[in-house]
């Protein structure tokens, strides 16, 4: 009986607070409507309940967004180096395919190859990863897409990034500026 009590007071709990969720973006648009001020979306607090009844808040990705956010910080990547630096990698999910973005500190030469179906490999060649945050496995699978994984790794003077698929998936690929765009089909 207790288990029963404990179990629909947490439902309860968490129905108040999925409706004060919903109802406080509307509540501040009404207010900013009245006084017609805006309120900027980073002031704006997303609160989540979990399946225990536990509250956590929804973090905002922190990284490099291409065209929006392209340096962290105050200090951009440097172009003196001889050697071109790998400075961030990246996954986005969009609507019809997954982008894997690299970021270097210059245009750089690479060559993509694809050993077989369900492997990418983009090779930078006379490049390192000077960070060991870059340097870190990012696990896709997780997402809707057919990106399972992509590998960093160092290898003499080239680095490389071998993209590891779920299945076989069609792909397009470009330079812009500093970034590599691969486009992989969902």
């Amino acid at each position: 009986m207790a288990g029963r009590l404990e179990n629909s007071m947490k439902h309860i709990l968490f129905n108040i607070i999925v409706c004060a969720c919903i109802a406080a973006p509307m509540a501040v648009s009404a207010q900013s409507a009245r006084t017609g001020q805006l309120i900027p979306r980073s002031e704006i607090v997303h609160t989540f309940v979990d399946d225990e009844g536990k509250l956590y808040h929804e973090r905002r990705y922190q990284g490099i967004i291409p065209s929006i956010r392209d340096f962290l910080g105050t200090k951009r990547p440097s172009k003196k180096t001889k050697r071109t630096h790998i400075t961030w990698i990246g996954f986005q999910q969009k609507e019809l395919y997954s982008r894997i973005f690299v970021q270097t500190n210059r245009p750089s030469h690479f060559t993509l190859s694809k050993p077989d179906p369900l492997t990418i490999v983009i090779s930078f060649d006379n490049a390192r990863i000077p960070r060991m945050n870059e340097r870190r496995n990012l696990v896709t699978h997780a997402f809707q897409t057919r990106v399972r994984e992509i590998r960093p790794r160092m290898r003499g003077k080239k680095s490389e990034l071998v993209i590891h698929l779920s299945e076989p998936a069609g792909y397009l690929y470009k330079q812009n500026g500093p970034y590599v765009f691969i486009d992989i089909e969902r």
